[in-house]
């Protein structure tokens, strides 16, 4: 009998060691849940989309670099569009196909794309502090865009509430952490004279020939490449 009390009391002290919040084995166990570092050089190479309504293959690059404090972005773009080019990071994981033109009228558009590649988590215009601005604020043509932001800035927007949960712009969760590894980027815009399917759909306030994806890709690490 003695022999059963002792181990119920041996028990009874284990139960009260792992179930105590405040133990010091129990705060180890909830660092470890911290993510990885995001800083490093990450890489997208812009392949072309929908190519076949301007007659010209556009192609890009995009860089990225992370360091403690501040994200830096470069991105190049060949295209014979002289026009505003939108350029967006996504939340999603992979580009679209022609398997996604739902409404098979030849044409990938922007609401096809944000179906399978996420909503825009970061616009990359001229003035990255805050994530919805202008809609003239993004580049022309062939183009050269180089922009940095504080990265404690840059969450602390991303973490505002959501002004408008409908729209094709979303915000982190919760519980979701800032990171870029294997998020879509996209650059928008055809020429204006470009005559597109009536069932083409366009982003609120931007015309249906300049919400056309033009090219698309992955960001990757540059040590994974």
């Amino acid at each position: 009998m003695k022999k059963i009390k002792t181990t119920a009391k041996y028990i009874s002290l284990l139960c009260l060691i792992s179930c105590n919040p405040e133990t010091k084995d129990q705060k180890s166990i909830l660092v470890t849940t911290t993510p990885a570092s995001i800083t490093g050089d990450y890489q997208v190479i812009l392949r072309p989309l929908n190519n076949h309504l301007a007659g010209w293959i556009p192609n890009g690059k995009s860089e990225l670099k992370i360091d403690d404090k501040t994200l830096s972005i470069k991105s190049w773009i060949d295209d014979s569009s002289a026009v505003t080019h939108r350029q967006f990071i996504l939340k999603g994981s992979r580009c679209p196909t022609l398997e996604d033109d739902k409404n098979k009228d030849g044409v990938i558009d922007i609401i096809e794309t944000v179906r399978v590649s996420g909503k825009i988590i970061l616009p990359l215009d001229n003035n990255l502090q805050v994530q919805l601005g202008p809609l003239d604020q993004y580049p022309f043509g062939n183009f050269a865009y180089d922009q940095e932001i504080s990265l404690k800035d840059l969450e602390e927007d991303l973490r505002q509430p959501d002004s408008n949960p409908d729209d094709h712009v979303i915000k982190l969760t919760p519980r979701e952490f800032l990171s870029f590894e294997n998020k879509v980027m996209i650059v928008l815009g055809i020429n204006e004279k470009t005559i597109l399917p009536d069932l083409t759909q366009n982003l609120d306030g931007v015309s249906p020939q300049l919400s056309i994806p033009i090219v698309c890709g992955l960001i990757k690490k540059t040590d994974e490449l």
